[in-house]
């Protein structure tokens, strides 16, 4: 089954409209102190200085009481805590939670970023953070610019989102080895992108700010356009919806060491290595960021055998063939492979058709109301299309878009319209029939009018 098991999937997700993950405490920025600044509540602002384009804006719901430290966990059982049940602390470990100590002293060494950055509520969260917990936040804080004199709408932007993190309770999100996501943060801090990003011009603040965002709101990233990379943003937006510990950690690796390894010892061991092959691309804003983890999911699926439709995207890449890495999207089984090795769970790829559509998505619903997100390809003008499926009410599929940066709805007729495929955990797969190979002939590039492959 993988690390990924489903068996503690936790309570069931709210249907409808999902502006931010399922299982995430929703909240709204609180009035901040006047230094530093906090950025407007529609926040369409980038990161990375290098990159020039624009986030689509997102609303920000309701304030909820922030995370309670946890207690000293075995190893095993903090990785099944959280990657099994999603973002933040598990219900089912709510009981071992310790109060939060709303006297623990704050030291002189974080007084300033206590007193001046954060609000009421997140100095409730950073009491109940250990000592060296409030280091590693103070230290990335610090490093992405938060208390800088001199700031920009990115340092904001960066200072704003880890604020968020700390407020919600992700940062006590854990990865597969078992260390928390504040700890891979501050961690983060002390060390060096590998020589190929530096010799790119990239610099490690601009990316550990855009790690920040996404982490804050999964749901802008951005594939950007004449691009093949849908798939791998899915799997993006999946990760650091459900999973912020473990995409820290994956994409950390990929900055400061080169590769990262992905999957177990029940599913199989893979090594994802770096790739620049999306730093060089003109494609209207896409962080690089973005594009250094886009294009080294892009790369290491592209490994697996070229079974199935290919989902370049409505990014629009240049050229229509399939899973070829320098010229296409990636086909169904290159996708559900990447699944299985980074999400970890063992997946069913299904054919949806008219006659199994029905079937299709009371499956969909009941992984969803799981608070599992489902990855789908979908038809657009005759492209083949990877979305994330974050949400269903019964009248409307609720999805992420990485071209549009926000969330959508789309009536369930249309759905199961444009519907070609879905990746299921197995245990939502049961009386479907899994994808043939040759199940899906069609090749689809892109839904952005790249080159060679026009709308």
């Amino acid at each position: 089954m993988g690390w990924l098991d489903n068996k503690l999937l936790g309570p069931k997700a709210p249907t409808g409209k999902l502006p931010v993950p399922a299982k995430v405490p929703e909240f709204e920025v609180p009035k901040l102190l006047p230094k530093p600044a906090s950025p407007p509540t529609k926040d369409r602002s980038e990161l990375s200085s290098g990159a020039s384009g624009q986030f689509a804006a997102y609303d920000l719901p309701e304030a909820k009481e922030p995370s309670r430290k946890a207690e000293v966990v075995p190893r095993r059982e903090l990785r099944e805590q959280t990657l099994r049940t999603g973002r933040g602390a598990a219900a089912e470990a709510s009981a071992r939670l310790a109060p939060v100590n709303s006297e623990a002293p704050v030291s002189e060494k974080h007084e300033y970023i206590y007193q001046k950055g954060l609000s009421e509520t997140q100095q409730k969260a950073f009491r109940a953070l250990s000592s060296d917990e409030r280091d590693s936040f103070c230290k990335v804080y610090s490093t992405v610019g938060g208390d800088w004199s001199e700031q920009n709408e990115h340092t904001q932007a960066a200072a704003h989102s880890l604020r968020l993190l700390l407020e919600n309770g992700s940062l006590d999100n854990v990865d597969s080895k078992g260390k928390k996501l504040i700890t891979t943060l501050g961690e983060a801090c002390d060390q060096q992108l590998v020589p190929e990003l530096k010799a790119a011009k990239l610099d490690k603040n601009g990316q550990l700010q855009q790690l920040l965002k996404q982490l804050a709101y999964p749901s802008a990233i951005y594939q950007g356009e004449g691009t093949d990379t849908c798939a791998p943003s899915s799997v993006q937006t999946i990760m650091a919806s459900t999973m912020p510990g473990e995409y820290a950690r994956i994409a950390t690796e990929l900055l400061f060491k080169g590769k990262a390894e992905v999957g177990d010892d029940e599913i199989g061991r893979q090594t994802i290595d770096l790739s620049l092959g999306e730093i060089g691309k003109q494609d209207n804003g896409r962080s690089y960021f973005s594009r250094v983890i886009q294009g080294s999911l892009k790369d290491f699926a592209s490994q697996f055998d070229e079974d199935g439709e290919e989902y370049g995207g409505r990014g629009g890449g240049s050229g229509s063939f399939r899973g070829n890495t320098a010229s296409g999207g990636l086909t169904a089984n290159q996708i559900n492979e990447m699944y299985r090795y980074v999400i970890g769970n063992v997946p069913t790829t299904v054919q949806v058709n008219q006659g199994n559509s029905d079937k299709v998505v009371s499956k969909l619903g009941q992984a969803l109301e799981a608070g599992v997100f489902v990855p789908a390809g979908l038809n657009f003008d005759g492209r083949g299309h990877a979305i994330t499926i974050m949400g269903f009410d019964g009248k409307d599929v609720t999805y992420c878009d990485s071209v549009d940066r926000r969330t959508l709805k789309m009536p369930v007729d249309e759905f199961k319209t444009r519907a070609k495929m879905v990746v299921l955990p197995d245990q939502f797969a049961e009386g479907l029939v899994r994808q043939a190979n040759d199940a899906l002939e069609d090749d689809f590039s892109g839904r952005g009018g790249g080159s060679g492959t026009g709308r």
